[in-house]
């Protein structure tokens, strides 16, 4: 015989299941009027339960009888005896599909203690038609509807992220193009003769706009004064920017003459007569006053002296501020587009899916609904493991299984399972089969659990191994416990529960692995009726 010593790593790395399984109790029992009916009959089911009349006694009231189907729940019958009551509580179950099928052990609540049922099977027999005694009638044609209209909410979603982007594009055109018009803009000197440029080749004082002529003007040689010596000119009266300019000579900071302050100061004075007053001067005076206040410019731009290494040194560290100040403005507008770009992604991605979609993506479905759904059974792998499950198991690739493979070529390893490790629920079933007779001590399997978790992300790991028996009477070990793991959606720590079955029948190996949100109480139900309907098929 072969014995396989690491092939338990391979298929604990495989899947994850979750299962609670709670204990028999000699206080409850549970019974039927008949194991054997047709398709669409109903039969009597019935829990009983002894207890003492100072405890609770809480029936299951959900469809836990799967894969039969519970019709209607009846009220309890009660009687005394002493200090102690036993209750009947029945139920009417059906099925519509012939077959042989198992009525999974129930829950029963006494007080705060949990007791479970014996699993009972039934027959459902098939009901013979006679076609030539009943009428036939031809199938009736189809008969087209129109769908309910509902409204798309997630066009508004998209529109919302669509104009989010429009704002955030605008913003950066516009402050592109403010950019480029400071890269465009003349410096001080050039704007101020340009302008005093176009006074001569536009013929504004050969059409006798002496008004428009004095405005263009000033605002050259205020402009230059704003730009480099002082930045209040443009607001300034005449006789304030002159005594401006006064102080900044006897302060040395501006190496100008009186005899230039003075004849600038008579040009503007002029200028404000014609500007304000319709004071015209005659057009002789007004070429001169042009070409004077050139000059003027150029002698007020000699008249600043080049600045002092402090002066340069205090210059540098601004321009250097100024440049920090710009890379972080520039790092502020791309994380915006950055977070923009997500949160428009985000929102298009859930009004297209829609808020349960992207939950179930990272969650799965809700333990809820799993219970409430059609639940499937089915027989997986060789040696065949049956089992019944809200969802219906999926074939995996074997990837990580192909070096034993390799080394034992007369082996078949398969994987089937349902869900994510972070799902609500997580079921997965791993069969070994060989040509010869394997060798497996289960209880070392428990060896892998660990390795495989901490791969996972899983955290405080609980482990704990015991022996488990199917209710067709096939032993195997069973490993419990709990771990904690990230949730993919709140970025915060869940617990974990976990039920792992391992099984040496027909000389193979098999394992069913269930992992569930652990204080769930539906997960719970879940599991166990997973765990207690597992089984292994008769085949030859």
């Amino acid at each position: 015989m072969k014995k396989i010593t690491h092939l338990h790593t391979v298929l604990i790395g495989l899947v994850f299941l979750l299962v609670s399984f709670t204990g028999r109790a000699q206080q409850v029992n549970a019974g039927v009027d008949s194991t054997a009916f047709k398709i669409g009959e109903q039969i009597t089911y019935w829990l009983t339960a002894e207890a003492d009349t100072s405890k609770v006694v809480v029936f299951p009231e959900s469809q836990t009888f799967l894969p039969l189907e519970m019709v209607t729940s009846l009220k309890p019958d009660t009687t005394f005896s002493g200090r102690t009551y036993k209750i009947q509580k029945p139920y009417k179950l059906t099925q519509f599909d012939s077959g042989k099928y198992t009525i999974p052990p129930q829950k029963v609540i006494i007080g705060n203690q949990k007791f479970q049922t014996d699993s009972i099977q039934v027959l459902v027999n098939s009901v013979k038609v006679d076609t030539t005694k009943q009428e036939m009638f031809p199938i009736k044609t189809s008969v087209a509807i129109n769908p309910p209209s509902s409204f798309p909410w997630w066009i508004l979603w998209v529109l919302l992220g669509l104009g989010i982007l429009v704002v955030l594009v605008l913003f950066l055109l516009k402050r592109k193009k403010i950019i480029e018009e400071k890269k465009r803009k003349l410096p001080p000197y050039e704007y101020a003769i340009k302008a005093l440029s176009q006074l001569d080749t536009n013929n504004t004082l050969e059409k006798g706009d002496i008004k428009t002529y004095y405005s263009v003007l000033t605002e050259a040689v205020k402009r230059y004064i704003d730009e480099k010596i002082d930045d209040s000119a443009l607001e300034s009266t005449t006789s304030e920017l002159i005594t401006s300019l006064k102080a900044q000579k006897e302060q040395n900071k501006l190496l100008i003459t009186d005899e230039v302050l003075a004849e600038l100061e008579a040009i503007l004075k002029r200028a404000d007569l014609a500007k304000f007053a319709a004071v015209f001067s005659d057009r002789i005076t007004a070429k001169e006053d042009r070409s004077r206040t050139e000059k003027h410019i150029e002698a007020l731009r000699d008249a600043i002296p080049p600045p002092t290494p402090e002066e340069l040194a205090q210059d540098l560290v601004y321009q250097e501020a100024l440049q920090q100040k710009r890379k972080k403005r520039r790092k502020l507008i791309i994380t915006i587009s950055v977070i923009a770009v997500v949160v428009l992604g985000s929102l298009t991605y859930l009004g297209v899916s829609g808020v349960n979609f992207v939950k179930q993506k990272f969650l799965g479905t809700s333990t809820k609904e799993l219970l409430q759904t059609n639940w499937i059974s089915s027989t997986y792998g060789f040696p065949g493991v049956s089992l019944t499950t809200p969802e219906v198991l999926i074939r995996q690739g074997m990837e990580d299984a192909q070096e034993v493979i390799k080394q034992n070529a007369s082996t078949s390893i398969e994987s089937f399972s349902s869900g994510e490790i972070q799902h609500n629920l997580y079921v997965m079933v791993n069969t070994i089969s060989s040509a010869e007779q394997l060798e497996i001590d289960l209880s070392k399997t428990v060896d892998g659990v660990y390795a495989f978790m901490e791969q996972q992300g899983a955290e405080n790991i609980m482990v704990k191994d015991e022996n488990f028996t199917t209710n067709s009477g096939i032993e195997g070990i069973r490993i419990t416990g709990s771990f904690n793991i990230l949730n993919p959606l709140t970025k915060k720590t869940m617990k974990k529960a976990y039920q792992i079955l391992n099984f040496g029948e027909k000389g193979g190996f098999e394992q069913v692995i269930v992992i569930y949100n652990d204080n769930d109480e539906a997960a719970d139900e879940i599991a166990s009726r997973i765990v207690n309907s597992v089984d292994f098929k008769n085949d030859n």
